[in-house]
């Protein structure tokens, strides 16, 4: 496969993230322009574990290969709850985001005579979902089930393996198994704006007349690098 541009950043063995552009396989047929031209892999590294690696029909895969774009959006729309909003949806079940967030997935049946209170639960746990789970930059990829969340003074990244519906049967992640790792805010802010602004360099210099990428990068250029203490959305 033809690599255009490639980075990884930070540091493997704590927290890490390499991204790589190729040309699209289905030359553009299965998305927009913009979207297209943003193909690639993406590698997440936590503690030591490359949490893309997967095997597919029996081979092992060190990278997620999928549209881009969408992720790097939803990294700089959702900057600060990753990194600054630790209250979790509906309640605190679980020692960790990933396991609470697979402990309230439904309302209790108690709620489901109060349609509107049902609803809500629903909602709020939809949002924060929405918000902190890597899996809802997926865009109909296949992406590992990882969570971030602020957890005092730390970034929380949890995950697990988790087989959703529509995924193959032959496909699986290696290093998924049940964990949580906590990390100072800078550890993962730094090398994640730095691969993120990188990353949108060159889509913009490739496509200097796509405004999606080139708004894009602005917003990326406004994020705080760090993750400070300093939040409305810790609680």
């Amino acid at each position: 496969m033809t690599v255009l541009w490639a980075a990884l950043v930070g540091d493997t063995s704590r927290f890490a993230i390499r991204m790589a552009f190729a040309p699209d396989p289905d030359d553009g047929r299965g998305a927009e322009p913009d979207v297209s031209r943003s193909w690639g892999s993406f590698q997440l590294w936590v503690d030591g574990r490359n949490l893309c690696a997967h095997t597919e029909e029996g081979e092992r895969i060190e990278s997620v290969h999928w549209y881009l774009l969408p992720l790097m959006e939803w990294f700089a729309r959702n900057w600060n709850p990753l990194l600054h909003e630790e209250r979790l949806p509906v309640k605190n079940e679980g020692s960790d985001a990933w396991a609470s967030l697979r402990s309230t997935r439904f309302p209790p049946p108690a709620l489901a005579a109060d349609g509107e209170l049902e609803t809500a639960w629903e909602d709020q746990w939809q949002g924060w979902w929405s918000r902190h789970a890597l899996r809802a930059a997926s865009d109909g990829g296949l992406f590992p089930d990882v969570v971030f969340r602020r957890l005092r003074d730390a970034v929380e990244i949890s995950w697990g393996d988790i087989h959703s519906a529509g995924t193959p049967a032959e496909f699986g992640f290696l290093e998924c198994s049940r964990q949580a790792v906590r990390l100072s805010p800078s550890e993962v802010a730094s090398p994640l704006h730095e691969v993120l602004v990188s990353a949108c360099n060159h889509l913009v210099s490739r496509v200097a007349e796509s405004n999606r990428a080139r708004k894009l990068l602005r917003d990326l250029r406004a994020l705080p690098r760090l993750g400070s203490a300093k939040s409305g959305l810790a609680g």
